[in-house]
């Protein structure tokens, strides 16, 4: 009885183990991948414009403080 129960330990302790390690983040990450050749786009508000730029996994966006995102689109 003793053995049944180190054995079935075992076969759990591995097959939690296996199951763990299978997982993998990068999956979910929307950044990695080959098919990503955005680089930058533009912010337009009515006759302003604003340029943004895609750096690594960051969207940069410098903008005046008078330029409202309410309403903006993106280009």
């Amino acid at each position: 009885m003793m053995k049944h129960l180190t054995k079935l330990s075992w076969v759990l302790l591995l097959s939690g183990c296996l199951l763990l390690s299978s997982c993998d983040k990068s999956e979910d990450d929307p950044f990695t991948g080959g098919d990503n050749y955005i680089t930058s786009f533009v912010l337009k508000n009515g006759d302003q414009t604003i340029t943004a730029a895609i750096d690594e996994d960051k969207i940069v966006v410098t903008a005046p403080a008078t330029f409202s995102l309410a309403s903006a689109t993106a280009r």
